[in-house]
């Protein structure tokens, strides 16, 4: 069967692709590096059982993604196992990071500092490259990709804020040519 065939219901309309983004488990924040902290591991071993069990079997994710930032890529690891891993740095943390929600964090003069504008172009990338067929994907990265891609998806006017707790899930699915609207939240039992 082919990847055009596998793509198509029966009336031959494309098939949802779903894009399923996790939030990185908990972290030790008061640390430079921000690797997972005994929580996180905990987390993210609970996670992988309930994610093997649940979305992956509904998803079959064609790509496994991750931020290259330590806290993804650890989560990453412990949720996938030993499927292939791809380290996309378009799933990085928007930079500059202050506390607060990403679209409101600044930094001092010396540090590389990305603007909200710029940072959800990067995410928009991210998006259309999944939109043009790449297939479904799963993706562990943070706060501030949740809020861009809500926003991309939405084209919202006015920004979108989601407030996902460690390993939290946003659940998509992208259908073309549907009546309804081309992105479909999903929600995640």
């Amino acid at each position: 069967m082919t990847r055009t065939q596998r793509g198509r219901t029966a009336n031959g309309a494309e098939r949802g692709r779903t894009l399923l983004l996790i939030r990185h488990a908990r972290d030790r924040s008061a640390t430079d590096t921000r690797h997972l902290s005994t929580i996180g591991r905990l987390q993210s071993y609970v996670a992988s059982c309930v994610l093997r069990r649940r979305a992956y079997d509904a998803v079959q994710p064609i790509r496994f993604l991750a931020s290259p930032e330590p806290r993804a890529q650890q989560t990453a690891r412990i949720l996938f196992g030993r499927k292939s891993i791809i380290t996309d740095e378009r799933l990085r943390e928007i930079r500059g990071y202050r506390p607060g929600p990403p679209r409101t964090r600044s930094a001092s003069s010396n540090e590389l500092v990305e603007c909200w504008r710029g940072f959800t172009r990067r995410i928009s990338g991210f998006v259309s490259e999944f939109e043009a067929g790449f297939g479904s994907t799963v993706g562990v990265t943070h706060r501030g990709v949740f809020d861009a891609v809500l926003e991309i998806v939405t084209h919202a006017a006015t920004p979108a804020e989601l407030d996902p707790r460690h390993l939290g899930v946003l659940h998509l699915e992208y259908r073309p040519g549907n009546k309804s609207g081309a992105w479909l939240l999903r929600s995640c039992r």
